[in-house]
């Protein structure tokens, strides 16, 4: 019998805090090209390639919130119900907020009705992430009592069922131009692009994996995992680029949460900023933006000169992207500083009620 798992305390390296950023700044990426940039460039232009590179790359973004959390929390039966608590506050005040600056300082439209509407804390970002947040502990309970060869089958049913199967019928839908209802392993209507908390778990225990399971051995050389990470992106890149030829339903099998190669782009990148062993206050605390970017950057890509950027060449395109991505997230690290200093007092006094408590299961 091989030994059991036993957890040990990570400590949060600044290598990490510094891919949170990057992943906050990939959802940011993927909703300039999803938003406006895709709309406005010719198939089979070099803009376009520019820009589905750019996609190949960042979307991971989501699946390494999760993996990170899963790396993690995986390491702690302690939750506080103030935590999600936070989130969802945030997430009302700031649709609150983005609604009456639209609507009271821009005039695009405000009613009491709309008001009462943005209440309504719908982000699916933080509801799948607070349900997985409280179910996490049992997950645990189950994970470190696994020895690394149940480990080694545990990976190969999640990925194979949740990630490799619902890839293999989305490609066959996109193959025959028609809907496949029933195969999926998430829901009746298929996986939904890994917009569930099906893939958010998957990615959890990937996360998990990383932390406590045999990690092979090309996946601890810095320089093979770079090269591996980049081999992905060319695969996601080519599958793309097929799916935009090939693709007779509007599917688009290499861009979803939920696909292999992302979910490996997820695990990579994970393992190459984690050996980068370095502390930064700075990093740090730019990272605490991360939600808050999540939050706002559709309002602040708006005022992004998007149209003009992508009419110009490849490179005029790439420069402009990385100017939006660094001042939409340093924007978002500001409004985050400022609604921390407005709201931290009265978390930290909700906290201390015996409701808002943390609390742990025992394994």
């Amino acid at each position: 019998m091989e030994k059991k798992i036993i957890a040990k305390k990570t400590a949060r390296e600044s290598g990490v805090e510094l891919l949170r950023i990057l992943a906050a700044i990939g959802v940011v990426l993927l909703h300039y090209n999803d938003g406006k940039a895709f709309t406005l460039v010719q198939n089979g232009s070099a803009q376009q390639y520019t820009l589905y590179l750019l996609e190949s790359i960042a979307i991971c973004a989501v699946d390494l919130f999760i993996l990170i959390s899963g790396f993690f929390l995986s390491g702690t039966q302690k939750r506080s119900n103030i935590k999600p608590l936070e989130l969802i506050i945030q997430v009302i005040l700031f649709h609150e907020a983005i609604y009456l600056v639209n609507g009271l300082l821009l005039h695009k439209g405000f009613s009491l009705q709309g008001l009462l509407i943005e209440l309504v804390p719908n982000n699916y970002f933080a509801i799948l992430y607070i349900a997985l947040y409280f179910i996490s502990p049992y997950i645990n309970a189950v994970l470190k009592r696994l020895d690394q060869k149940q480990w080694k089958t545990l990976l190969i049913i999640v990925i194979g069922l949740f990630s490799v199967w619902n890839t293999a019928v989305d490609l066959g839908k996109e193959f025959i131009g028609q809907e496949i209802l029933g195969l999926s392993t998430v829901s009746r209507t298929g996986s939904h692009q890994g917009f569930t908390i099906v893939n958010f778990c998957t990615a959890y225990v990937i996360g998990a994996w990383l932390r406590y399971g045999s990690v092979p051995k090309w996946m601890q050389k810095k320089s093979t995992v770079a090269i591996a990470w980049a081999g992905t992106v060319l695969v996601i890149l080519l599958w793309s680029i097929a799916n935009q030829k090939l693709t007779s339903i509007g599917l688009r099998s290499a861009w979803v949460y939920h696909n292999p190669f992302v979910l490996l782009s997820a695990a990579l990148l994970f393992q190459l900023f984690r050996s980068l062993h370095f502390r930064s206050s700075a990093i740090n605390r730019l990272a605490g933006a991360s939600f808050t970017c999540f939050l706002v950057h559709g309002e602040l890509l708006g005022y992004a000169g998007i149209k003009s950027a992508v009419a110009g060449s490849p490179i005029t395109i790439v420069g402009h992207v990385l100017l939006v991505l660094i001042a939409v997230y340093l924007i978002s690290w500001i409004i985050h500083e400022l609604y921390t200093f407005a709201t931290a007092w009265i978390f930290k006094r909700l906290g201390k009620l015996k409701l808002f408590g943390q609390w742990s299961v025992d394994i």
